[in-house]
């Protein structure tokens, strides 16, 4: 079963409700980058992939850091999608909701 089939899958399982709308973009833009990356490192179509995968996710989240390098951008949208679905996972199998982590 591939990427985009489980993405479907959960999405049916889970409904609308479960998680917010604004994950299944981010779950897509992964699935297209992932694709171009197994495909071809080089592929012109990378850079694109990449743009789509954090507008997705900053759309999510808000904000945006235009002068941030497209690397730290990229690696903070999979942090916050990885926080997401983690939470999300806690969720489910406890029926709560995961402890808030206290600044130091």
């Amino acid at each position: 079963m591939g990427f985009q089939l489980k993405a479907q899958l959960a999405h049916a399982l889970v409904g609308d409700d479960s998680l917010p709308q604004q994950l299944w973009p981010m779950l897509d833009a992964l699935r297209v980058l992932r694709n171009e990356l197994a495909h071809r490192l080089d592929s012109p179509k990378l850079e694109k992939g990449v743009s789509k995968f954090i507008a997705a996710t900053y759309g999510a989240v808000g904000q945006v850091d235009q002068g941030a390098p497209v690397a730290l951008n990229l690696k903070l949208s999979m942090g916050y999608m990885y926080g997401y679905l983690a939470a999300y996972e806690y969720h489910v199998r406890t029926g709560t909701l995961p402890p808030k982590l206290v600044e130091a």
